[in-house]
């Protein structure tokens, strides 16, 4: 299961298809409306529509369609690119929480994927890169208006966050969901059939360079009881695996497996059902701000 770790799950939508081949790039729309309103057109069967990720005005993205699976959005390009719907209407620019979010997701991408870091104006001749539904021309549906030239503008402005990231991280992460008081957290979900599933540390990964330290880490279940093996990688060192099953039971709390805070450095962290992998579990990551 492939998640953007910093995005709010809202799938599974009823609109999408198989396998993805290469990604080449981001595509970004407009809704021409609401976050909400389009998350209830992408839950209708009849709407024929659906993208990866939502871009609302303010908070973090949604995320309606795993990566590496086919949204319906961009006709002869929905093979190739993930598509990021950005909330507002044409003629409107990204806000500044929009831009953070888009710069946040390139930049996962181009670790994960090689998505390079650069502009791309004709899609559908395959030339990689941040692009725009507009631009992929009839081929792509012909939304000659989405995004819209003021958002198609803030591309270079998107690139250069993007790369402000990659050089403070060279495995750059989304930044935490949300934020309450002193503490950010990262929750979501780890479905039945997943296998092991990486969840990636919100930035600086337990690094106290940035100011975010005292890292934690639990897991949950509601529906059943299941053994899970949990893997840290560690800046400088890799991965390493706890030696042990960790329970996680349905009657009872979340379970930290690692009886405190995370050690200094860890930025990622790999969870492996060993007993019961019809189960889903939820995780949860709080960092507390110095």
């Amino acid at each position: 299961m492939t998640l953007f770790p910093a995005a709010r799950w809202r799938g599974p939508v009823p609109n999408q298809g198989g396998a993805m081949g290469q990604i080449r790039g981001l595509a970004l729309h407009i809704q021409e409306g609401s976050e909400s309103g389009t998350d209830a057109w992408f839950h209708n069967p009849a709407s024929k529509v659906s993208a990866h990720f939502g871009n609302p005005k303010s908070g973090p993205l949604d995320q309606w369609v795993e990566v590496g699976t086919v949204a319906w959005a961009e006709v002869d390009g929905n093979t190739n690119w993930i598509s990021v719907e950005t909330e507002g209407h044409s003629g409107d620019s990204l806000t500044a929480s929009q831009l953070e979010n888009v710069a946040q997701l390139l930049a996962w991408l181009h670790t994960g994927w090689g998505v390079p870091l650069a502009i791309s104006d004709t899609p559908a001749a395959g030339t990689p890169g941040l692009t725009g539904h507009g631009l992929g021309g009839a081929d792509w549906g012909g939304h000659y208006d989405c995004p819209g030239a003021p958002i198609l503008a803030q591309r270079a402005a998107i690139i250069a966050r993007a790369q402000q990231l990659l050089a403070a991280d060279p495995t750059p992460t989304p930044g935490p969901t949300t934020t309450e008081d002193d503490m950010a957290f990262v929750t979501g979900e780890i479905k039945p059939g997943a296998g092991a599933v990486t969840i990636v540390l919100p930035p600086p990964a337990n690094m106290g360079a940035a100011g975010w330290g005292n890292v934690w880490f639990s897991l949950g279940c509601d529906f059943g009881d299941c053994d899970v093996r949990v893997a840290i990688h560690t800046h400088g060192v890799g991965w390493s695996e706890i030696d042990q099953d960790i329970k996680v039971t349905a009657a009872g709390d979340r379970v930290n497996p690692h009886g405190g805070p995370l050690p200094t450095g860890v930025q990622k962290i790999s969870v492996r059902r060993t007993t019961n992998p019809d189960v889903p579990l939820s995780y949860l990551v709080e960092a507390a701000h110095r």
